[in-house]
């Protein structure tokens, strides 16, 4: 049972790969942002952009759930 979810987890993996493939792939129409600073700007394909801003998403997510979860196991021990 142990292999059968390590396989359907890595074929869900590869199919989420696939899919943000083929997003990139189909989205290839150029954006520039033009950022904060003065002169800085940032060209980059539509498909690339949203998968960016999702990524990034998800990462500060983990982080804040982590950070979260240390300082509730910090609060909760007691002298």
């Amino acid at each position: 049972m142990r292999v059968l979810r390590g396989v359907l987890a890595l074929v869900i993996a590869l199919a989420g790969f696939a899919l943000g493939f083929a997003f990139v792939s189909l989205n290839d129409v150029p954006v520039t942002l033009d950022l904060l600073w003065p002169g800085w700007q940032w060209s980059v394909s539509t498909g690339v952009l949203v998968l960016s801003v999702l990524v990034l998403g998800l990462l500060l997510g983990l982080l804040a759930g982590l950070g979260l979860k240390g300082l509730l196991r910090l609060g909760g021990r007691k002298s």
